[in-house]
């Protein structure tokens, strides 16, 4: 009895990856770190100020490291989302990030994998 040998097949053959690259400019960053700071005012109680009501400034300062990382985490998943919905792609998984890079104007440079 002759047995045969079993067909291997690698993870990377039955993949179909795409490599997406785009910039988000620095207006689209401002707009989400105002909102994620506004979001941020609802959620926040400062010391002499009634609930919800601090100046937006005073919340930026005070929270300004995490605003950014939240606002930037979002405007990088709206930009892929329009991104993926204008090259007519359907991931099958959530995409991961290859490279995000900052250019000194202020936008953003991003390049992901998506699994179609």
């Amino acid at each position: 009895m002759r047995l045969k040998k079993p067909k291997v097949i690698s993870p990377e053959s039955t993949k179909a990856t795409r490599l997406i690259s785009f910039w988000i400019m620095a207006e689209d960053l401002e707009r989400a770190v105002e909102a994620v700071a506004r979001r941020f005012r609802s959620r926040v109680r400062l010391k002499g100020f009634r609930p919800g009501r601090a100046p937006l400034h005073l919340v930026k300062q005070l929270f300004g490291q995490e605003i950014r990382e939240e606002a930037r985490e979002e405007a990088i998943l709206s930009a892929l989302q329009k991104e993926l919905k204008e090259r007519d792609l359907s991931p099958v998984a959530p995409a991961r990030l290859k490279k995000v890079e900052e250019a000194p104007e202020g936008k953003l440079f991003v390049e992901a994998e998506v699994e179609v």
